[in-house]
């Protein structure tokens, strides 16, 4: 059975030349039901061969967050070698929520002791009433 495993999420600095030997950039597909946009290796784990992809997500403030997957080459439904530029473009974006706006003050633009009633009695009750 194929099978993923998944490491931590990070948005650590960028790795130098020599972490990122063998890396090509690359968008692929797996089981054909996810998909991931980043730079992949094959590396060997647990005695057999199997991708590794660094997958790339941009965070709201627009730094990079990578994470790393593993995947086994029958898992592998896809493979596009692309660029950085491409990679970048198709990779997910985290949500920046909107700040709420805030809105004014209403203006009032009545006077409480004006009676607006239309009663002389200063009453704002329009209901007659007989007292008997």
């Amino acid at each position: 059975m194929d099978a993923t495993t998944e490491t931590e999420a990070s948005a650590a600095a960028a790795p130098d030349a020599a972490d990122l030997a063998g890396f090509e950039w690359c968008m692929c597909e797996i089981f054909g039901h996810r998909s991931h946009a980043g730079r992949a290796r094959e590396e060997e784990r647990f005695g057999s061969k199997m991708m590794r992809i660094d997958a790339l997500r941009i965070a709201a403030d627009g730094s990079d967050i990578w994470q790393t997957f593993y995947y086994s080459g029958g898992s592998l439904f896809s493979y596009q070698p692309s660029t950085e530029e491409t990679v970048r473009a198709r990779a997910p974006r985290d949500y920046a929520p909107r700040r709420a706006a805030a809105l004014p003050a209403p203006e009032l633009d009545f006077d409480p002791d004006v009676d607006e009633g239309g009663d002389t009695d200063g009453s704002t009750d329009d209901r007659d009433y007989e007292h008997g």
